[in-house]
């Protein structure tokens, strides 16, 4: 029997510049819908208040209908009380596609005991301590290697991090 042999794959490909695929990606028409869901989401907890949406978990928006989880029967309940009052500080200011209609369900919310987390420290004033300049150092060589560009807003992003660390300690 006359084996064949397959050629080897030969053909290298090339890295493709990031920039082209993010054009890709996000000239897709549910990408934009999704990242415009998504910043609705993250600032719906502004528009109805840290307090009064800590039970809450919004999921999707779809058809102008916000499904959220929420943690327990009773702040279902609650929710479906002041539905017309989350509606309007929902939709204020105005947006370009409004909220029509809430609906509820009873589910795990992951993020609430980050969240709870978080407050607790809010509360207490324990945070994590802003790195060293070992650690940033460390960090910046490890972006360097991967990725030079990022370094500097690497930088930037952590000289902003002891900026506001050092403002909170003023105002203490």
């Amino acid at each position: 029997m006359n084996k064949r042999r397959r050629k080897a794959y030969t053909h290298e490909t090339v890295p493709e510049d990031i920039r082209f695929i993010l054009d890709r990606v996000l000239a897709n028409k549910n990408t934009k819908t999704a990242f415009t869901t998504m910043r609705l989401l993250i600032d719906l907890k502004k528009r109805i208040g840290e307090d009064f949406a800590r039970h809450l978990k919004p999921e999707k928006l779809y058809n102008g209908v916000l499904y959220c989880l929420v943690d327990t029967p009773s702040w279902l309940q609650q929710y479906q009380f002041y539905t017309s009052e989350i509606l309007s500080r929902v939709n204020t200011p105005p947006l370009k596609e409004p909220i029509t209609a809430l609906r509820f369900t009873v589910g795990r919310i992951e993020d609430s005991d980050y969240l709870y987390e978080i407050a607790e420290q809010e509360r207490t004033g324990s945070r994590t301590p802003p790195p060293s300049p070992e650690e940033i150092d460390a960090l910046e060589k490890a972006v360097a290697a991967v990725n030079p560009e990022l370094q500097s807003g690497i930088r930037s992003l952590v000289e902003n991090w002891l900026a506001c660390v050092q403002t909170e300690e003023r105002e203490k």
